[in-house]
């Protein structure tokens, strides 16, 4: 731990670890709402590191530019505990601009920035409550529904057809 130096932080994102700590700490008024715009705008950014191209006013939303963002698919797969602290930071600062905004200037901001609502709506597991009367497209939260959305069950073969592959099992294994 000696060996490693401090990295600075910038202004916001002092200010933003200084308002989640309130939150956190604070015994009352506890509000998710800023945890959850944190955990939506990391899977977000996430999300845009994993595309061919960036929209130029996705990039410009939070302030930074496509080498950036890219830099953030070398470790898109894993888990936000598992990132390094350099990592971590980086998200963060990425991120922290839009901590500060309020809730309409939030979803305004993320709608014209070109990023698609397909991917807005589904970024992540759950949608900020404070996001969701903003968004055009609100998505199904019935986990079951979207599942059958999206794994049609499969046609069972029929009967013969099983018959069939019965046969060849026994015959390949010399059973009779």
């Amino acid at each position: 731990m000696s060996d490693i130096k401090p990295a600075s932080a910038n202004n916001e994102l002092a200010s933003v670890t200084g308002m989640l700590e309130k939150q956190a700490f604070s015994e009352q008024d506890y509000s998710p709402t800023h945890f959850q715009r944190l955990r939506y705008l990391i899977s977000l950014v996430r999300r845009l590191s994993a595309k061919q191209s960036i929209p130029q006013s996705a990039a410009t939303l939070f302030q930074c530019n496509e080498e950036r963002f890219y830099a953030f698919a070398d470790f898109s797969s894993l888990a936000f505990d598992w990132l390094t602290t350099d990592d971590r930071r980086s998200l963060l600062e990425t991120v922290a601009p839009l901590m500060s905004m309020g809730t309409a200037q939030f979803a305004l901001s993320l709608l014209e920035s070109d990023i698609p609502l397909s991917l807005l709506n589904n970024c992540a597991d759950t949608i900020p409550e404070e996001l969701q009367q903003y968004l055009p497209e609100k998505r199904c939260f019935d986990a079951r529904a979207r599942n059958e959305t999206q794994n049609p069950v499969k046609k069972l073969p029929s009967r013969r057809a099983i018959e069939r592959r019965w046969q060849a099992f026994l015959v390949k294994h010399g059973i009779d």
